[in-house]
């Protein structure tokens, strides 16, 4: 999973949306 680099990569409130949507969304 790609998931810890995100983490890293991107600024918190962008990867929370990020888990948000795949989390809500997990067919897309």
């Amino acid at each position: 999973m790609v998931l810890h680099v995100n983490l890293k990569s991107m600024p918190m409130s962008q990867t929370w949306s990020y888990m948000k949507s795949h989390i809500e969304n997990p067919m897309s």
